[in-house]
């Protein structure tokens, strides 16, 4: 929903102020309420067919972040950086209700699964649980998918006039759509140009 009030649309350009002092952020915009409607439609299909056919999948971040008052996109290049709070695990691998594989960007954490005999460690950033039968089956029966978790992080919750914000990585599909609906106000010739969908609750 685009904000009304005179105060609203005052905080709403003060939040505009602040992300666009970020470095990396490149240009802010809202998404209004068809555009909203749409984004979810493309992430709910894209979500039968994730990480190059691996399984399906649910972003229940971008789900969240389209449930606030006020929904941007924002547009970032290869200078912006968010320290994600330990605790976020932004993507979880859950199978017949349990968290069989998950990532994590706390250098403690994966430290931690590489001691633990029960998982498996296969990159940088994700850990799986030894044993965990994840096969294709289970994925079209819907026992396994992936979740991608909303995420807070401390540079959003600094700004002052919001109350609550959702940051959520949206699919390759949706960022087509931004691009051709935005092609005309973003600059979108670096080609590691990227996409985040930022829901917010304002004060106001």
């Amino acid at each position: 929903m685009v904000a009304g009030s005179s105060s609203e649309e005052k905080d709403l350009q003060n939040v505009f102020r602040y992300l666009g002092g970020l470095q990396g952020v490149v240009g802010v915009a809202v998404l209004d309420q068809n555009q909203q409607e749409t984004v979810l439609k493309l992430e709910e299909k894209a979500m039968e067919n994730v990480l190059g056919g691996m399984g399906k999948g649910k972003n229940e971040g971008l789900k969240e972040a389209l449930s606030k008052s006020i929904v941007l996109a924002m547009f970032t290049d290869m200078k912006f950086y968010v320290n994600f709070p330990p605790h976020i695990d932004t993507m979880k691998l859950i199978c017949k209700g349990e968290v069989v594989g998950e990532t994590t960007t706390d250098p403690v954490k994966l430290e931690k699964f590489k001691k633990d005999p029960d998982m498996i460690v296969i990159s940088d950033f994700f850990a799986l649980k030894k044993g965990a039968k994840i096969n294709k089956q289970a994925f079209e029966c819907g026992d396994a998918y992936f979740l991608f978790s909303p995420i807070r992080a401390e540079i959003f919750a600094e700004i002052p006039e919001i109350t609550d914000h959702v940051l959520s990585i949206p699919s390759p599909p949706v960022f087509d759509f931004i691009k051709k609906e935005f092609e005309n106000e973003i600059d979108f010739s670096d080609p590691q140009l990227a996409v985040m969908i930022l829901g917010l609750d304002l004060k106001t």
